[in-house]
């Protein structure tokens, strides 16, 4: 009975290894992918498919992807979509985890690198600087019975002077719409950042902080931003990280960002 159990628990855990060693496609496509550097962070992969190659069904964590020729060919999923994929050489991409096969439909070869993100401590590192110009639009409205309490609903326009890229795509600028809770001597703020990439694409941001008067001057705390998603190259793409606001005598905001995305 003991032999028995013991056995079944092997086999269960044979099972599983190879279950997730069938997910790896360097284990189970090696004609198509090779690994070429690998630490406790990323795996880099080397992907080549001939003309009309088929892959085999495979998984990948988070990746950027950056193609080193043409691509024409196709990604079917594991519930059986297709998606049909048109690359350029120098082309890169953000892919959030999936599992897929592909296929070459063309008559010449493609090869790219793929660049996979391992753990959730993992990612890419960003900073840039975003420069905010003073609410073009904002309503207040005062609470009765609580004086010096108020809420406001604001928009303002911001521009990056010194962008990051997230999977290649540059920032430029972006439309921020909140909410402030005003107590007098100090207001939260929370909202959403609308970022517009270089190539067109969206990327939307949550945002939160505290602001404070102190001596006269306006004190900025507490400045934190998750990125939630974005459109085209940016869709299924996440990240948090903080911001330093410095408030200008021209009534503008410079912002020094830095964090994390995959």
């Amino acid at each position: 009975m003991h032999k028995l159990r013991l056995c079944s628990l092997l086999a269960c855990g044979l099972l599983l290894a190879l279950a997730a060693m069938a997910q790896d496609p360097a284990k189970v496509d090696p004609d198509h992918y090779k690994v070429v550097f690998e630490n406790d962070e990323v795996r880099v992969l080397r992907i080549n498919y001939g003309p009309h190659a088929k892959g085999v069904m495979h998984e990948h964590p988070a990746s950027i992807t950056v193609w080193l020729t043409d691509g024409h060919g196709t990604i079917t999923s594991a519930d059986g979509d297709v998606q049909e994929v048109n690359t350029k050489a120098g082309e890169v991409t953000w892919m959030a985890p999936a599992r897929h096969r592909g296929e070459n439909t063309s008559d010449q070869p493609f090869e790219l690198i793929q660049i996979e993100l391992k753990d959730g401590n993992a990612g890419m590192q960003i900073s840039g600087t975003l420069v905010c110009a003073p609410p073009h639009q904002e309503h207040v409205l005062p609470v009765e019975g609580r004086p010096h309490h108020s809420y406001a609903v604001n928009q303002t326009k911001c521009t990056w002077t010194k962008p990051w890229e997230i999977g290649g795509v540059a920032t430029v600028e972006g439309v921020g719409t909140g909410v402030a809770e005003d107590h007098g001597n100090w207001s939260h703020s929370s909202g959403t950042y609308v970022d517009t990439m270089a190539n067109g694409d969206k990327a939307y941001y949550s945002y939160e902080y505290k602001t404070a008067s102190k001596d006269g001057k306006t004190q900025i705390s507490g400045h934190e931003w998750e990125l939630l998603g974005g459109t085209g190259k940016l869709k299924g793409v996440k990240g948090k990280g903080s911001c330093e606001a410095t408030p200008q005598e021209d009534g503008k905001v410079v912002y020094e960002c830095q964090g994390k995305y995959r």
